[in-house]
C-alpha cells in the first residue's frame, strides 16, 4: 500500500513537472522559448533599464513583472530597419514602460494592440498629413494593432536630463493605443467610474487650451508642446508627464493631475524618488 501511494506521488510530481515546470509558450528570443513563470533576472533587466521601476513600491514591481510576462506572451515583437533581432532585454524593458500604465487595474488595456515594432534608432516614414517625405520619428502608434518605437529612444528615457526631463516615447505611444482602444484617437479613451466624461473633457480641454495659448503666446510651459497639436497627442503628454513628472505636474495642474490619478488608479507622486 505504501508503494503504491508512493509511486501516485512520483507520478503526480512528474505529471506537475511536465504540465507546470517546463510548460512554455510557442514564442521565442531567438531560438529561447518565453517561460511561464518570470525569471528571476527579469527583475535586475528592469532595475538598470527602466529607471522608473525603483520608484515604484515593492507591491507594484512585483505586479508589473507579473504584468511584463503576460504582456510578453501575448504580443509579437518584430525586428525592423537592420535590427538582427528583439532582444529579451528589449522585450522586457518595452513591457515594463507599456504594463506600467495597466497597474492596479482589473481592464486589460491593449486588446487591439497584437505588435510591436523595434527599430535600433530613429525611422522614417512618409508623413502627407504635413507634406514631409522621409520624417524621422522616434515612436508611432496605429491604430491597427501595432506600436513602433526606437530601441535606442526607449534606451534613453530618463537618462538624459536636458532633453529627456518629462518625457517618454515609450508611454506616449502605449498611451495613445488606450486612447485607440476602441475608435481613433481623440483624447477621450474609455473611462472607468472614477471619472465621469463630463469632468475628462471639461479639464482637458482648460488644460489643452492654456497649453495651446501659451505657446502662441511664446510664454514658458511645462508641458511638451507637441501636446498642443491635438487632442490626442495631449493626452499622450500629459500621461508622460505624470508618470515622469508626477511632483511637477500635481503643482502645476492639480486638477488635471487628480483626474489623470483617478483613471490610471494611482498616484506617481507619492513613489519614492
Amino acid at each position: 500500500m505504501n508503494e503504491l501511494l508512493i509511486l501516485v506521488i512520483a507520478l503526480v510530481a512528474i505529471c506537475l513537472f511536465v504540465v507546470i515546470g517546463e510548460r512554455v509558450r510557442l514564442k521565442h528570443w531567438g531560438k529561447r522559448p518565453v517561460p511561464m513563470f518570470v525569471p528571476r533576472h527579469w527583475r535586475g533587466i528592469l532595475e538598470e533599464k527602466m529607471p522608473m521601476f525603483l520608484r515604484l513600491p515593492l507591491d507594484l514591481q512585483e505586479e508589473l513583472l507579473e504584468r511584463v510576462l503576460m504582456f510578453v506572451e501575448d504580443k509579437d515583437f518584430e525586428a525592423c530597419g537592420g535590427l538582427d533581432r528583439v532582444t529579451e532585454e528589449m522585450q522586457v524593458v518595452i513591457a515594463g514602460y507599456a504594463q506600467v500604465l495597466q497597474l492596479n487595474k482589473s481592464r486589460q488595456f491593449y486588446a487591439r494592440l497584437r505588435s510591436i515594432l523595434v527599430y535600433p534608432d530613429t525611422f522614417a516614414v512618409d508623413d502627407d498629413d504635413v507634406g514631409l517625405e522621409d520624417d524621422l520619428r522616434i515612436g508611432e502608434s496605429w491604430g491597427t494593432g501595432s506600436v513602433v518605437l526606437s530601441w535606442r529612444a526607449v534606451e534613453n528615457i530618463g537618462r538624459d536630463e536636458d532633453e529627456l526631463n518629462g518625457k517618454n516615447v515609450a508611454i506616449h505611444e502605449f498611451a495613445h493605443q488606450i486612447d485607440q482602444e476602441f475608435s481613433d484617437a481623440d483624447g477621450a479613451p474609455i473611462l472607468d467610474a472614477g471619472v465621469s466624461y463630463r469632468e475628462w473633457a471639461k479639464v482637458l480641454r482648460s488644460n489643452f487650451e492654456d497649453l495651446q495659448k501659451a505657446i502662441a503666446n511664446g510664454e514658458k510651459n511645462d508641458l511638451d508642446e507637441y501636446g498642443a497639436e491635438d487632442a490626442a497627442e495631449f493626452f499622450s503628454v500629459v500621461t508622460e508627464a505624470f508618470y515622469e513628472d508626477s511632483v511637477g505636474l500635481r503643482e502645476r495642474r492639480p486638477e488635471l493631475y487628480s483626474v489623470l490619478c483617478r483613471f490610471y488608479k494611482m498616484d506617481p507622486a507619492q513613489w519614492g524618488r
